[in-house]
């Protein structure tokens, strides 16, 4: 689904959306860099934790493991995903259910917070596919906000730059 240039050395992002498949490819023809197909909610986070060079909250990851798939393409045709005034939609209505889950206690909240966790930092997650298969991503928790995504020099571990890890723009549907 999405392409784009991801650092200077020219390693692009490819995105599939249909198949939740995510490529690296190497600036000149050639060997893929790294590959791997996400689980659904895992795809849905990474494409958030792309475009979220700061962080995602709890609310922006959930907005992106329950919106409809435009909405999700429309992240990737973003820039960031707050330039997709429909996400925002999704991201104010699960930030206020959030909310409402908080009022019944901590245990609640982190009830209601397990599929984001798995989908980001457990088994087939982004953090463990992202480590496992090539692309030097890992993610950071930030403490009672959400995520971010971290970009390591590939083929190495640990370690991590803040920012963008990589940034998508569709050039197909």
């Amino acid at each position: 689904m999405s392409a784009a240039p991801t650092e200077p050395a020219g390693v692009t992002i490819v995105a599939e959306v249909a198949e939740e498949t995510v490529t690296l490819l190497p600036p000149e023809a050639g060997r893929i860099v790294a590959q791997a197909v996400f689980p659904h909610n895992a795809f849905r986070a990474l494409v958030i934790l792309l475009k979220s060079p700061r962080g995602a909250s709890f609310a922006e990851i959930y907005a992106a493991m329950r919106c409809p798939e435009s909405v999700i393409r429309q992240v990737l045709a973003a820039a960031t995903a707050d330039q997709s005034e429909e996400f925002q939609v999704y991201v104010g209505l699960w930030h206020q259910h959030l909310e409402q889950v908080a009022l019944k206690g901590k245990q609640a909240l982190g009830h209601e917070l397990k599929p984001v966790r798995r989908a980001v930092k457990e088994k087939r997650s982004v953090h463990t596919l992202g480590r496992d298969n090539g692309f030097g991503w890992r993610v950071r928790a930030q403490p009672r906000r959400g995520y971010q995504l971290l970009r390591a020099p590939i083929g190495q571990a640990g370690g991590g730059t803040p920012g963008p890890a990589l940034a998508a723009q569709p050039v197909r549907g």
